[in-house]
């Protein structure tokens, strides 16, 4: 594919860690991730993190009505056109 990217949706609560160096080795590897936070309570500043090291954007929602419209602007920021 000419376009590798990722979108990761999630509330970003984990016990888990090395994300962001994940996310840099995906870049490193032609591969950009951005990150959409939901819900209140969400780990925004991890997902923050993760987007800035993956090259990508970080969304923040608080309902799954706005996830389409996340979904659709960064899939055009990051092809240039609608899939």
């Amino acid at each position: 594919a000419k376009v590798k990217h990722m979108i990761i949706l999630t509330d970003g609560q984990t016990a888990g860690n090395g994300y962001e160096t994940l996310a840099a080795q995906c870049r490193s590897d032609g591969m950009t991730i951005s990150t959409v936070a939901i819900g209140e309570g969400s780990h925004v500043a991890l997902l923050q993190a993760i987007a800035n090291a993956g090259g990508g954007q970080a969304y923040s929602t608080m309902g799954a009505a706005t996830i389409t419209r996340i979904f659709a602007q960064d899939t055009l920021m990051h092809t240039g056109r609608m899939l």
